[in-house]
């Protein structure tokens, strides 16, 4: 007995070793992501960019401690509101605090599958400066319709096409890698596509951003904050041409 817990012990102090090894490997680049990801970039990390996207539900960001230990952050997607009718209440806040580092943003929107499409651009056009942004906003669709695929879909091409004639810029398409399979694959192939999928790349769909995280750690934000990467000319695409 006495050899075994030894053996239990050299074995947990080398798993140890190992974890901490390779989190400090990966903390200048990488924080803490999930690690059942087996995925491979599609990029080599010179042409990579990294970015965050965040809502009221990562509380009071430090934008100058997260930017001053994570340099590596280019970009932020920032909710704004949900629906019709809900305004996201850290949205301004977060904006003015990215921007204050020197942090690229834009905003998106939760898409209620089941309320009107115009309502919601409504909400979204209400709140949005779009001079305040330097990338193009994005459509957040997670859960299914009522009413079917096919007003699902309507719904969404209406929603973008009304920012595309407010703002004169192509809007972007975030989802699960599910949720694209089933209800999106083969449609909006003229938009670009940020895809959110934590066990495996999404290789089976065309994407532009890769949301490979749900549980990265940064100082200055409390709690885990979603991850994304992209390439360099996948992420020229969501830069707005002034």
């Amino acid at each position: 007995m006495k050899r075994f817990l030894q053996y239990l012990f050299g074995v947990s102090v080398t798993l140890i070793g190992l974890f901490l090894i390779l989190g400090r490997k990966n903390s200048n680049i990488l924080p803490y992501a999930n690690p059942n990801y087996n995925g491979n970039f599609h990029c080599s990390l010179s042409d990579t960019v990294f970015g965050i996207d965040v809502s009221h539900h990562n509380g009071m960001i430090d934008w100058e401690t997260l930017k001053l230990n994570h340099p590596e952050i280019e970009f932020a997607y920032i909710r704004c509101v949900v629906g019709p009718g809900r305004v996201d209440n850290r949205y301004l806040k977060n904006v003015q605090g990215a921007k204050r580092v020197g942090i690229k943003t834009g905003a998106y929107i939760y898409y209620y599958a089941n309320r009107n499409s115009t309502s919601q651009f409504g909400n979204f056009k209400n709140q949005v400066l779009m001079s305040q942004h330097e990338l193009v906003p994005v459509l957040d669709i997670e859960k299914p319709s009522k009413y079917g695929p096919e007003n699902l879909r309507k719904g969404l091409a209406n929603w973008l096409h009304l920012v595309e004639d407010e703002y004169g810029v192509k809007p972007a398409l975030y989802s699960n890698l599910g949720y694209f399979e089933q209800y999106l694959i083969g449609y909006f192939n003229d938009y670009s596509k940020w895809i959110a999928a934590y066990s495996r790349c999404p290789s089976n769909i065309d994407w532009d951003i890769h949301q490979f995280s749900e549980e990265g750690r940064f100082k200055g934000i409390d709690g885990f904050v979603d991850m994304n990467y992209c390439s360099r000319s996948s992420f020229n695409k969501f830069l707005i041409v002034r």
